[in-house]
């Protein structure tokens, strides 16, 4: 059996590590406007949680999937609800 579950969960701890070095206030300054490109990858690693946790299952049950499709609201949410407001309230 492949191990890929671990594999997308070291490179989600890898991103949340990075993540925090740069809240880090010498490191935030540093980037400038950048810092919140790098904090956008969050999103990025709620999905990998998500697909970590549901591979890592031994038995797929209805919970995994509907964790996985929470986390995938939340992350389109995220990315889309500006533009989405924006045009509703138009």
């Amino acid at each position: 059996m492949s191990r890929t579950y671990l594999q997308i969960g070291f490179i989600a701890m890898i991103l949340l590590v990075l993540i925090a070095l740069s809240s880090i206030p010498y490191i935030k300054r540093r980037l400038g406007k950048r810092w919140f490109s790098l904090h956008q990858l969050s999103l990025l690693v709620v999905v990998l949680a998500a697909i970590h946790y549901y591979l890592s299952l031994k038995a797929y049950n209805i919970d995994s999937l509907l964790f996985l499709a929470l986390c995938g609201v939340f992350v389109l949410w995220k990315t889309f609800a500006r533009r989405v407001l924006a045009w509703c309230y138009r």
